[in-house]
């Protein structure tokens, strides 16, 4: 039974990809496009066959940047170029926790650290999208012509509306400083070089702020292209199961409800053993508390003060320690002293209480 599609870009990668998601290495680098077959590429140039006008371009930006004949920094050195050199990019892989892009120069190839080129926007967009379908191809790895015609249809404009506005954004960029370039090198007054400057960075900043919005417009295209169309595509698969296949798919649900309803009346039930054992637990402790307590207050002051204490009662006789062990804190204690000695009233909670150098000698419930 073939799963309902979730993600488009599942669909289009394994058109793309022709089950070739790796390639070997025989020979060096600069004579193939191919690398050792236990490092896993993502071909862009796969991409590049059903949208052949797609172009991945990056700049130098380091002041010698080495081109690798593997994505190794271990691995021979090919060559190394100048920072503000045009390369094309033709594949991306990750080894030894590095990104490397896959690079063509004056029919030179191998492998550069991504840190060490400028992609441009154009190029950023192009790769988000190619590391958004390469990555969910692995979740599916099966769908049929129909489906992926179908999809094309899906893409194509996304891709002529939006991805060549940033193409031509970036030529019209070139163009711009260039002719900047030429005006630079004719002007001698230093006033007028300058707002000539100003007026350049002003077309330049522009420019540059279209282009973001460009290519956060693709990503939020590319982004929720499924959620626009996948209704589409889903009926599309849905059309092609059986009846069969559809009551397998509702005794797998019904089976799924039953182990579920079964699993939530043991996690219940488990629930409530639980909380029976802590509340025996707190039982348990309470028990031991009090007669560890009662057997403290025995040694302390015999079998019988001790009990009474514990009972919390109160007699005519008994000490002021034996009064607060008894009741516990008062709420409030008057202190008054005479010739004859110190006398304390103790207000507890529904009585009264009067201590005579530390014997009590009224109670009262008053």
């Amino acid at each position: 039974m073939k799963p309902l599609l979730i993600i488009f870009p599942i669909v289009l990668f394994l058109y793309l990809n022709n089950n070739e998601n790796s390639i070997t290495n025989d020979k060096k680098i600069n004579n193939s496009d191919s690398i050792s077959n236990t490092i896993k590429i993502k071909e862009i140039s796969r991409l590049r066959e059903y949208f052949p006008d797609l172009n991945f371009t990056a700049t130098i930006n380091k002041k010698k940047a080495t081109i690798y004949e593997k994505p190794d920094l271990k691995s021979y050195i090919v060559t190394e170029l100048d920072s503000g050199i045009s390369i094309e990019i033709t594949g991306i892989t990750e080894f030894n926790i590095e990104k490397f892009y896959f690079i063509s120069f004056n029919q030179k190839k191998g492998w550069i650290k991504s840190d060490e080129v400028d992609l441009t926007d154009f190029s950023k967009a192009l790769i988000d999208f190619h590391d958004n379908f390469y990555f969910y191809n692995k979740l599916q790895p099966f769908y049929n012509e129909s489906e992926i015609k179908l999809l094309r249809s899906i893409l194509t404009p996304i891709f002529t509306e939006k991805i060549f506005k940033l193409k031509e954004s970036e030529d019209e960029l070139r163009l711009l400083d260039s002719k900047y370039n030429q005006e630079k090198s004719l002007i001698k007054n230093k006033k007028q070089l300058k707002k000539v400057t100003e007026n350049h960075q002003i077309r330049v900043n522009f420019l540059k702020k279209n282009q973001i919005e460009n290519y956060l417009k693709l990503k939020k295209d590319l982004d929720n292209i499924s959620k626009e169309k996948i209704e589409i595509l889903n009926k599309f698969v849905e059309a092609r199961i059986s009846n069969e296949e559809k009551l397998e798919i509702e005794r797998i649900k019904a089976i799924s409800k039953n182990k579920d309803d079964s699993l939530n009346l043991i996690e219940s039930k488990k629930i409530a053993i639980e909380n029976k054992r802590i509340q025996n637990e707190k039982v348990i402790k309470a028990k031991t508390t009090n007669k560890e307590r009662l057997d403290k207050l025995i040694f302390k002051y015999g079998e019988i003060n001790g009990n009474s204490i514990f009972e919390k009662k109160v007699w005519i006789g008994m000490t002021e320690e034996m009064l607060l062990e008894s009741l516990g804190k008062p709420q409030d204690v008057t202190v008054t002293e005479t010739i004859y000695g110190k006398s304390k009233w103790y207000r507890f909670i529904g009585r009264f209480v009067r201590t005579e150098n530390g014997i009590v000698t009224v109670i009262s419930s008053r």
